[in-house]
């Protein structure tokens, strides 16, 4: 979210990350994982949850691929920096369609720190993969998802199967719904689309990045009183206060 007045038109820089990869536009590259111990800027507070049943059909309406999509935006414990984070769960095993890759858009200009979980007892099936594309508008995480395939083949996530918990870090705080898209595309070719948060909200006060102005971002506020915040820090003077408060509460809707 813009922060301040002062700071709306500033794209605001993460401090040096822990994280195994910086995706920049036109990069594909390999991903080892990580996981909290190891980065502690995967902690932070969950401020949006969006969950999607998904269903995907060839051409004459046969299903060839069901689950569960379940996306998540967290403020991290890095200042100035929001993770979002996507999971597919619940595939039907039944079904003969097989998942080659998430795509996730809205990401142009921003740093982006990419990577997936292996501390959430997931086994090895992880995206080994991930892109931008050269616009950096998109990016692409893929499925090689047993550890590494000997013979350089493309794999992909079988009904079933569940991913690992994958995350994008970005340098930019807040979002607003319905701001970008993620797409699901099977091996085959055929995909599903949901509309998803983006990476920024004008709206002073909506600190959790919903689109309105309410108790829970007062809720965030208080929580972040004294401090420096940054998510609270609404006029940008460097400390969640009274100004603050009053912006929040001019804003209220």
């Amino acid at each position: 979210m813009r922060q301040s007045l002062i700071l709306m038109s500033t794209v605001l820089a993460i401090a040096p990350s822990t994280l195994a990869v910086d995706v920049l536009p036109g990069d594909i590259m390999t991903l080892p994982g990580t996981s909290t111990e190891e980065a502690n800027e995967l902690v932070g507070m969950r401020v949006w949850e969006q969950v999607d049943l998904f269903e995907i059909k060839d051409r004459d309406g046969v299903v060839l691929c069901k689950g569960r999509l379940s996306l998540h935006v967290v403020r991290t414990v890095m200042p100035a920096a929001d993770m979002f984070e996507l999971r597919i769960t619940d595939t039907d095993v039944d079904l003969p369609g097989e998942i080659r890759e998430i795509r996730w858009d809205g990401f142009s200009g921003m740093r982006t720190d990419c990577n997936w979980r292996h501390d959430l007892d997931l086994g090895d099936k992880a995206a080994m993969r991930a892109g931008r594309s050269h616009d950096g508008d998109v990016v692409t995480l893929g499925y090689n998802w047993w550890s590494h395939d000997p013979w350089g083949d493309t794999l992909s996530l079988d009904g079933g199967e569940d991913s690992s918990q994958m995350f994008i870090l970005t340098n930019q705080v807040g979002f607003l719904t319905d701001s970008s898209t993620v797409t699901i595309e099977l091996m085959t070719g055929e995909t599903w689309e949901t509309k998803a948060p983006g990476p920024k909200t004008d709206l002073l006060g909506d600190i959790n990045g919903d689109g309105k102005v309410d108790g829970a971002d007062l809720g965030l506020l208080i929580a972040d009183w004294g401090t420096t915040g940054p998510h609270a820090d609404l006029n940008g003077d460097g400390v969640v206060d009274g100004g603050d408060l009053g912006i929040l509460l001019a804003n209220w809707k």
